[in-house]
């Protein structure tokens, strides 16, 4: 065995395999492997790049870096200075660009409607927006175009479809003799300034009545014809119809 007659001399600090890991959808941390004896307080800094000019980050200079707005649509990268623990410096190591920084997609928490489902009332669907701080940012500043598109049910055995109407595609739709007795659907699509889209949110109604004085002027026809003319509805439009029928004759008292 043999000794040294002196101390053994610790390397140069040195960083390897320096990169940014995120940690959530707006915090990142910048990681690294230290070398060269004890590590003291090592530098970090946070650097933006902007379609390729890269300036640093004012105040970023922890391991750790929360995203601001100033970052969408850019990089960035982390920088490692590493340092030993008797304050000799070592060379400052950079890691790769990250993706681009995007903030989150906008969302559509619940879609409803204001209007009735009558015949020749007017549905508008009205998107309920997440309360959290990025969503209201991202609704206010960053929301492109909205999509919408209704259907109609249709009636096929014990299965219910829908049947898209072509020409409807915006927030408000009036509602039409047709659609009586059916349910009428729109889904609603949030675009970004990105070009990213958001799940589809949808909104329905439970089956359309028709007008009260398209009812009314159908009961009174019925009422010259005798109440003995009414036969098993056929269809659920005629459901409908029947149902008014008999409301206005009770209202008369002619229907206990």
């Amino acid at each position: 065995m043999s000794i040294t007659n002196s101390p053994v001399t610790p390397a140069d600090p040195e960083v390897f395999n320096v990169r940014v890991e995120k940690l959530f959808s707006d915090a990142y941390s910048g990681e690294g492997e230290y070398f060269g004896g004890h590590e003291g307080e090592s530098l970090f800094s946070w650097y933006r790049d902007n379609d390729g000019t890269i300036d640093v980050i004012a105040g970023a200079n922890s391991k750790t870096y929360e995203v601001t707005e100033s970052d969408y649509n850019c990089r960035i990268l982390f920088g490692y200075t590493p340092v030993r623990s008797d304050s000799a410096v070592g060379k400052q190591k950079m890691s790769e660009p990250t993706e681009i920084i995007l903030p989150e997609v906008p969302r559509v928490e619940m879609l409803a409607f204001s209007g009735k489902g009558v015949q020749g009332d007017v549905l508008t669907a009205v998107q309920v927006i997440p309360k959290t701080e990025i969503q209201q940012l991202v609704w206010s500043k960053y929301k492109g175009t909205i999509e919408y598109q209704w259907f109609r049910s249709l009636e096929s055995g014990d299965e219910m479809s829908n049947e898209a109407l072509s020409s409807e595609i915006s927030c408000s739709y009036k509602v039409r003799f047709e659609d009586i007795g059916r349910c009428l659907k729109c889904e609603c699509v949030v675009h970004d300034v990105f070009g990213r889209s958001s799940e589809p949110a949808y909104a329905e109604t439970g089956p359309i009545s028709p007008a009260l004085d398209q009812a009314l002027t159908f009961c009174r026809n019925c009422c010259f014809r005798g109440s003995k003319s009414l036969l098993l509805p056929s269809s659920s439009t005629d459901y409908l119809l029947e149902l008014a029928f008999f409301r206005e004759m009770a209202l008369k008292g002619k229907v206990k």
